[in-house]
């Protein structure tokens, strides 16, 4: 049975993918962890925030629509029609005519007499499936398979307050033990600040009637059923029975979508962004360690590729063996012990160093003259692997003038501050700036193709400047002296981007990878926000106008594509009529579909008098 609890812990560190009411949302994904290697979204299809609903989809249509039910299903053949609504009547199951086996239920007809003549497909094709038709790029619906590896490898705790919503929290398993958990009842260890995706309480619709078993989750798989040619594999959860796949609702239904992004069709399990640089090189959109981009992730000292809470020279492996034991007269303190670096050495001139020798009345140089990481050493090839690794300073100043910045205090409604960098929509925007008290270009938004740096401070004894200042590792050594590195060092207000702003090399910054393009054979794409319209309604003379859309707030922006559906009252004395509606954005029966911004007026006819006349406002087109 499950247990319902009100998670104390929902801070905007817990809602790592949430974002403010009526703001545009670029989904994301989440890596769970799963043998697969396959990614999750964090909403679904037609959401614009991981506790939204989104929209309800017929298996194997690709649009939301408002009657679920045979006579309006896709993949119908040999029924009549019926010319006044354009439904299909004498509609059923039999008549499916796509995605179609031997089940043996003969009186379908995919079978001609007792011959099997239907098409054997089992699966969704890429046209067919609401996840790659309304998002693009490499996102699908998860298979049964899919929805099977999620149920048994991760930990589902229900909450009813995520964000205001009740659904099931799927948690990034911490422990072998802890997999395979769907009872619902949450354990200490766990809290939404860790890796997780959330799922709503969809329920799921059928006919024309509101959503149904409201307080369940159901989400379709792009699995045709093993049994039944006319039902599709669905994924479940509620409070009796826990999650698993189910095998037994029709395909007329209407079901969320929850996308997925396959590993095989991503960098190496991890999403980049085309910044459109010069030298083609691709941006992770999050550091590493990170599971969301607004998210610190990982600390690590230059050339270290496991993260530690002890920074500073005793922890750093990059050391002469033995160096602790040895007495020289140049070892003055333990502030110079950086003198037993043994990797990554240049001819600095602190004579002092195990990298040089006495030799007649000179030093002798005797380090290795590298300075640039190898990939052993490399914290973004070592963790993620393929061809990720640290950006040059080069790589780093490509970013910043071919980019327009912002400042931002609230990426994305998370409360994170930090640096937004925009694909420059004009040569005028690159390499330019907006800082803190500034305003941006109207032109931009999260929207947009971008990646955020949030300022996630630098380690020392303790953390520093976090919400301040952003650090990140470069993967070259100074050009003066060995015990430090290059690296970014970037506030509100900084003047210099250059990438000159490391220090010490035994100092804790986080890291951003970055990948030749040739190597990014299949990002993850950025999902274009819907577009939202402001709608206004002007109350006509002589009545008034209702919407019928009750659960729509019209004071905020309409996402593009929403129906609405308005009530004309006229006064005592008034009547509608035929021009009730007439040169306004409705249509004859007060139906509007949201293009564009509108305004929304009508006109009343007085009882026994010609109509009174008056001039409606037009939808306003951005």
């Amino acid at each position: 049975m499950l247990t319902k609890k009100i998670f104390s812990a929902l801070t905007f560190l817990a809602i790592a993918y949430a974002t403010v009411a009526g703001q545009q949302f670029t989904p994301q994904y989440v890596n769970l962890g799963l043998p697969s290697g396959t990614l999750w979204a964090t909403s679904n299809v037609g959401a614009d925030t991981p506790e939204g609903l989104g929209d309800y989809f017929a298996w194997g249509e690709t649009k939301p629509k408002t009657v679920y039910e045979w006579s309006s299903y896709a993949f119908m053949n040999n029924v009549k029609m019926d010319g006044k609504d354009g439904m299909k009547k004498d509609a059923g199951w039999f008549n499916v005519n796509k995605y179609t086996f031997n089940d043996q239920l003969k009186g379908g007809i995919w079978y001609s007499g007792t011959t099997f003549v239907g098409d054997n497909k089992k699966a969704l094709e890429a046209a067919d499936d609401a996840a790659a038709v309304n998002w693009g790029g490499n996102w699908t619906m998860p298979t049964a398979d899919d929805w099977k590896e999620l149920i048994a490898n991760s930990y589902f705790a229900y909450t009813d307050n995520y964000s205001g919503k009740s659904g099931w929290i799927v948690y990034k398993a911490k422990a072998e033990a802890d997999k395979g958990k769907t009872d619902g009842t949450p354990s200490a260890s766990y809290s939404t600040a860790d890796t997780h995706i959330f799922l709503p309480a969809t329920g799921y619709r059928n006919a024309s009637v509101d959503i149904q078993n409201a307080s369940e989750s159901h989400y379709w798989s792009s699995s045709l059923s093993e049994y039944l040619t006319q039902n599709a594999q669905s994924f479940k959860i509620d409070s009796r029975n826990g999650a698993r796949v189910e095998r037994t609702f029709g395909r007329d239904n209407g079901m969320t979508v929850r996308p997925i992004c396959p590993r095989s069709c991503n960098a190496n399990g991890h999403a980049v962004v085309d910044l459109g640089l010069p030298s083609g090189k691709m941006w992770a959109t999050s550091n590493v360690g990170a599971n969301a981009p607004q998210a610190a992730g990982n600390y690590y000292m230059w050339g270290m590729t496991t993260t530690t809470k002890k920074f500073g020279f005793d922890a750093y492996k990059l050391m002469l063996s033995g160096w602790e034991k040895i007495t020289r007269k140049e070892f003055v303190n333990q502030y110079q012990k950086y003198i037993f670096i043994n990797k990554y050495q240049i001819p600095d001139e602190n004579c002092g160093g195990t990298w040089f020798k006495w030799k007649g009345n000179s030093w002798e140089f005797l380090g290795d003259g590298k300075k640039v990481l190898d990939a052993a050493d490399d914290a973004a090839t070592a963790n993620w692997g393929g061809k990720w690794r640290m950006p040059t300073q080069k790589e780093w100043e490509e970013l910043y003038k071919n980019c327009y910045g912002v400042w931002t205090e609230n990426y994305n409604g998370t409360g994170v501050n930090g640096w937004v960098f925009y694909k420059a929509k004009a040569a005028a925007n690159k390499n330019k700036r907006v800082f803190k008290g500034q305003t941006p270009l109207a032109s931009y938004s999260l929207s947009d193709t971008h990646i955020f740096l949030p300022a996630s401070g630098e380690w020392q004894g303790d953390i520093i400047d976090r919400g301040e200042k952003c650090y990140y590792w470069l993967s070259s050594i100074s050009q003066t002296e060995t015990r430090n590195a290059l690296g970014i060092s970037i506030g509100a207000k900084s003047t210099s981007f250059a990438g000159q702003g490391g220090g010490s090399r035994f100092m804790g910054y986080t890291v951003r990878p970055v990948l030749d393009k040739k190597n990014a054979k299949s990002p993850i794409p950025q999902v274009n926000s819907p577009k939202y319209y402001k709608i206004t309604i002007v109350q006509p003379e002589h009545g008034t106008i209702e919407s019928k859309n009750k659960n729509l707030d019209l004071s905020k922006p309409v996402k593009e594509g929403t129906k609405l559906v308005f009530w004309s009252r006229p006064a005592s004395g008034y009547l509608n009529y035929s021009e009730t509606w007439a040169g306004t954005p409705c249509d004859e029966n007060g139906v509007l579909i949201v293009t564009s911004d509108a305004t929304v007026t009508c006109k009343f006819k007085p009882k026994n008098a010609q109509a009174q006349t008056k001039t409606s406002t037009k939808a306003q087109l951005r």
